[in-house]
């Protein structure tokens, strides 16, 4: 396009379309201002009369984001004139831009008219066309992408027509139109799916791969190598090597001084990963009716995936929660053939809230937890905790890091020269009970937890296939069986699949929200922030499928405006780590600061608290006592094995079929008979011979 007398080019809608995907608009505002150049002068004119003395004292980076914010509210000006009598040239890209927010805030319909009428607004259903156009041109990755490998993260969301789910709000009640009497609550489920798109050329062979792939299918090795993988002895020598690991990582600091309780802070500051950008992600048009927790509902999303989402693909890899994988076993049972280049990968977002997170407060709260959430009044952790709602994960994650924090510095304190060797430190800790007791609770709660995390914001698969291992014999213990099994499901996938589909399972565990260091995010995490974010789109309960449907379908489009729009008024928020990562002053929380109190404490004063706790707890106990009682609760320990005063020894003992996990008294099988016979019964494998 041409500029006539010296005018910039009128940009077409498609262009204008194309161009809200960028990262920076100011070409857009620049583009519009410059249309009206006597009108843009005048303003400016105007605001030279009236600057303001701050912007002398500004110079650089900062005086040129003060610069392009004052250009921002010019724009915002100038669209509100020229649409005075209705005379508009061109497109209005400001207004454009405030009607999308608009869009994404749920301004109701008054206050839209209401800035309709003012001029600042286009109309709801010119917005609405917009976000269609964006997504119409919705750009490719940069990357060369394969339709061979097809990846896809599912949940879904369960809405409640009529009522907010959680809440008081009273329910649209279903009648029957013969007789008129009520039915049911009106609900419905959606299924939330978000692709992830493979570049081929980082993968050597990759055209024999496919092959092969295609061939002899994604199954190449033994289901022996599921048995390899999740043994008790292995796991157990892993442990030792992550504390003697988590120990390095504080004494390797440089001008800290060891007796400050920051100095364990580093455990949980994010790693120096760099992810080079944000992970592709493409949020896709949801399901409507559809649920995972049924036969019907499974088999629609597996056609749906076939058919739809990858009809060219050699295998899919399909992630999800336990309930999805486990209802999705199920389903393959009766149509083998249908699932078989299917790889069902639980997510480890709900595998780490479930066997690294609730599983330890169900089997180490008698013991330690439970006496020290009492004494410092967290109302909010739960003996048995077991659901996701609100922030009940967050609670109970941030509360068993920082026990993990403060029993790492008290111990440290206590065995200086010990605590470097976890089998020195085992056998120093066995004249203390109290000492025991929190250098076990590390050992098989605190310090697994932060390698899952450490595993998660790293991308690290072969440290967060360890995690798995161990999150296999805590979820035998907690009697976690769900878990049990999808743990069985996640080694199987990467440990028996072929080659090539075990390399992208370990590079591609996580993803990458925001393209930050150390700031990695499993995919089933992505996936539930969508839900999240759709709970809160729906303002209108009678509209919740709709209001849903239509959030999830335009998301990328709404929350990329967003973000943009944003970064423009440097109103961007992220975290403080950009430059610095593991500075102790940048740990885990740094994104999460509105999670971050336990009864309306910080997470510092919650750490140094429980410092203190511990310290009074192990020095308040007479020396005759030191032997024979745990200083946290005040019982005496049994001389033989029990489960609440003695929860160390749980694992080992229901892997082995010698107790009973919590909550029953009865033994289990020992955890190899009944692998073997799930993986029988319910994945129809077959074992050369019955040996181990």
């Amino acid at each position: 396009m041409k500029a006539i007398n010296n005018e910039p080019p009128k940009l077409t809608r498609e262009i204008i379309a194309q161009m809200l995907w960028h990262d920076d608009y100011y070409p857009l505002l620049t583009n519009f201002m410059d249309r009206h150049p006597q009108l843009r002068d005048l303003v400016l004119a105007y605001l030279k009369g009236s600057e303001s003395t701050y912007r002398h004292r500004l110079d650089g980076e900062a005086l040129e984001l003060y610069l392009r914010r004052i250009n921002f509210k010019v724009s915002q000006a100038m669209s509100i004139v020229t649409t005075l009598g209705h005379q508009v040239k061109g497109q209005d890209v400001p207004k454009v831009l405030v009607s999308l927010l608009a869009l994404l805030e749920r301004t109701s319909d008054n206050d839209w008219d209401r800035d309709v009428k003012a001029g600042k607004l286009t109309s709801k259903a010119v917005a609405q066309d917009w976000l269609r156009l964006m997504r119409k041109y919705r750009p490719q990755p940069s990357f060369p992408i394969t339709n061979q490998i097809g990846e896809v993260c599912s949940d879904q969301l369960l809405l409640y027509r009529g009522c907010r789910k959680g809440r008081t709000h009273r329910a649209t009640e279903v009648v029957d139109k013969v007789t008129g009497k009520k039915v049911k609550v009106d609900s419905c489920t959606i299924m939330n799916m978000q692709v992830y798109p493979h570049d081929y050329t980082k993968y050597e062979n990759f055209d024999q791969h496919m092959l092969d792939i295609e061939k002899d299918g994604v199954w190449t090795e033994s289901p022996r190598e599921v048995l390899k993988f999740l043994d008790l002895c292995v796991a157990e020598e892993e442990l030792h090597e992550n504390f003697d690991l988590q120990i390095q990582m504080v004494h390797q600091q440089n001008n800290v001084d060891l007796n400050d309780v920051r100095s364990v802070y580093i455990l949980s500051a994010r790693p120096n990963y760099n992810p080079n950008g944000p992970t592709v992600v493409q949020t896709q048009i949801p399901l409507p009716n559809c649920d995972t927790n049924n036969h019907n509902g499974i088999q629609k999303h597996t056609n749906f995936i076939l058919a739809e989402l990858f009809p060219e693909a050699k295998f899919v890899i399909s992630r999800g929660d336990g309930q999805y994988c486990a209802n999705v076993c199920t389903a393959s049972n009766t149509r083998v053939e249908r699932y078989e280049n299917i790889i069902w990968v639980p997510e480890s977002m709900h595998g780490e809230g479930h066997i690294a997170v609730f599983a330890v407060f169900i089997i180490w709260t008698p013991c330690v937890i439970g006496p020290l959430k009492e004494e410092l009044e967290f109302k909010k952790i739960e003996d048995h905790p077991f659901k996701f709602d609100d922030d009940r994960l967050d609670n109970h994650k941030y509360f068993l890091i920082a026990l993990t924090l403060a029993a790492t510095f008290v111990l440290r304190a206590r065995h200086p020269q010990a605590i470097a060797d976890s089998k020195r430190m085992e056998r120093v800790c066995e004249f203390s009970v109290g000492d025991k007791i929190l250098y076990q609770f590390l050992l098989q709660a605190g310090f697994p937890e932060l390698r899952w995390q450490q595993s998660t914001r790293a991308n690290k698969g072969a440290s967060l296939d360890k995690s798995w291992k161990w999150g296999f014999f805590m979820g035998m213990a907690a009697h976690k069986t769900g878990y049990n099994q999808y743990s069985v499901h996640r080694a199987h996938a990467t440990k028996c699949s072929h080659p090539l589909i075990r390399q992208i399972l370990q590079e591609g565990h996580t993803q990458s929200p925001t393209g930050k260091i150390g700031c990695n995010a499993a995919k089933d995490d992505r996936v539930e922030d969508l839900q999240r974010r759709c709970q809160k789109y729906n303002k209108h309960p009678e509209f919740a499928l709709e209001d849903a449907f239509f959030y999830a379908k335009y998301s990328d489009e709404l929350e990329h405006v967003k973000s943009t729009y944003d970064k423009m008024l440097d109103m961007e928020l992220g975290t403080r780590i950009d430059n610095k990562p593991g500075e102790l002053i940048d740990c885990f929380f740094a994104t999460h600061c509105d999670l971050l109190h336990c009864c309306d404490l910080g997470f510092y004063n919650n750490v140094d608290q429980m410092v203190i706790w511990l310290k009074h707890k192990l020095h308040s106990q007479p020396n005759d006592q030191t032997n024979t009682h745990n200083p946290f609760n005040g019982h005496k320990l049994p001389p033989n094995f029990d489960r609440f005063e003695k929860p160390w020894e749980l694992p080992r003992k229901v892997a082995l079929g010698e107790v009973g996990p919590v909550g029953h008294p009865f033994a289990k099988k020992h955890y190899k008979t009944w692998m073997k016979g799930y993986m029988r019964q319910s994945m129809h494998m077959d074992f050369e011979s019955d040996s181990d």
